[in-house]
């Protein structure tokens, strides 16, 4: 069979089991040859148009083979894996066989660590997104103290920090050490006539190994007798929120002097700004009302504890403060303090529970005082909420215990 290519049309059909010859006369018995580059321009002229694929047949079928050594631009192949194509220097799989989809087919994988581990990333990985919380610090205890005498309740404990990075596959290598800071403890509940409360610990530091940092919060003082006491300093990017002094005259300084924990006389945590907790709440000297938490924006880390209820002179009782004030979707968010005699509300879980994936931990309400029943601090949210204080008591009876805070996280985001 001849076809003359002169003639040749999009619409020609070319027998697929037929050498295409031309020639310049379709009577002649000599025929004429062309070059296969020029049965390819005309055949292939742009713009292409294929055949319609049918049940018997595809429109166009290129055969498994393996990926060219020096590929360039434009090149199309297929191996049993999948189809690739060559672009801008770059060659990109742009369809995956069925039978390695549970291997290659993910956009986008989430790793969460709640304890110490290894971050390995997966095959294929592109970019790691890292958020990194570290743990909030423990409320202290409330005070215990005979009848018409100060006692006040115990400080809330800091906010422990958050930070975030993106890191190249390049960046993270074969694997990194991934550190999860503690949750501060609540300071024990005091068990001896007319003695302070005990203080709460500090929040471990959660890292990815030298790549990312976020420092604890602090931890709240025990209640004052006749003296206030003190909350927790926020953790930061670079360093770790300061435990307030153990008489409760300042608080804890919070990373870069930001998110600082309240003070016997100043009371309520101090707001802090990105990636830095908040401070926790001081207990009042004159043992009146807990103080709250500060409160942080969206980009900051966790919120400190509220602080425990004190009792005054005239034996009046009170409420434990709030933990901090944060915001999800719009709305404020707080943990309540514990009315007189009532625990404190934990904190809020966010990023490993119902919130974003980027939002810190909540701090826990102060419990409220008591003369024989107080209320404990709320436990500080995972991600590192801070605890709340306890309340203070009469002689004869357990002051509240201060609330845990919470412990540390480290969430990766992988993309493909």
């Amino acid at each position: 069979m001849t076809t003359d290519l002169k003639a040749l049309t999009a619409d020609t059909s070319i027998p697929d089991t037929a050498l295409i010859f031309g020639a310049d006369d379709p009577t002649s018995a000599q025929p004429s040859v062309y070059p296969i580059d020029d049965v390819k321009a005309k055949v292939l002229e742009a713009p292409a148009e294929l055949e319609a694929s049918t049940t018997a047949a595809a429109s166009l079928n290129v055969p498994h083979g393996v990926a060219p050594t020096s590929p360039v631009d434009g090149d199309i192949w297929t191996t049993t894996a999948g189809i690739y194509a060559q672009l801008n220097g770059t060659t990109s799989q742009i369809a995956i066989a069925a039978s390695m989809a549970s291997t290659y087919a993910k956009q986008i994988v989430i790793q969460v660590f709640t304890s110490n581990g290894t971050y390995a990333p997966t095959a294929g990985m592109k970019l790691a997104e890292a958020f990194a919380f570290a743990g909030g610090g423990g409320g202290g205890s409330g005070a215990r103290r005979a009848a018409g005498a100060i006692a006040s309740g115990g400080g809330g404990g800091g906010g422990g920090g958050k930070a975030c990075g993106k890191f190249t596959a390049a960046q993270i290598g074969a694997s990194q050490t991934v550190t999860i800071g503690a949750a501060g403890t609540g300071g024990t509940a005091q068990t001896s006539d007319s003695t302070a409360g005990n203080n709460g610990t500090a929040g471990g530091a959660t890292s990815l190994g030298s790549l990312l940092y976020a420092g604890g919060g602090g931890a709240g003082s025990g209640g004052g007798l006749a003296a206030g006491s003190g909350g927790g300093g926020g953790g930061g990017t670079v360093s770790m929120g300061a435990s307030a002094n153990a008489t409760g005259a300042t608080g804890g300084f919070g990373a870069f002097t930001i998110g600082s924990g309240g003070s016997a006389a100043a009371g309520a945590g101090v707001t802090s700004g990105s990636g830095i907790g908040s401070g926790g709440g001081g207990g009042p000297a004159a043992g009146t009302i807990g103080t709250a938490g500060g409160a942080v924006n969206t980009e900051a880390g966790a919120t400190g504890g509220g602080s425990g209820g004190g009792i005054t002179a005239a034996d009046a009782m009170s409420s434990g403060g709030a933990g901090g004030t944060t915001y999800v979707s719009g709305a404020v968010v707080a943990a309540a303090g514990g009315a007189t005699g009532v625990a404190g509300s934990a904190g809020a879980t966010y990023a490993n529970s119902t919130g974003p994936l980027d939002r810190a931990g909540a701090g826990g309400g102060g419990g409220g005082s008591h003369a024989t029943t107080p209320g404990a601090g709320g436990v500080g949210g995972l991600g590192g909420g801070g605890g709340g204080g306890g309340g203070a008591v009469r002689n004869g009876a357990n002051s509240g215990a201060g609330g845990n805070g919470g412990a540390g996280l480290m969430i990766i985001v992988e993309y493909f």
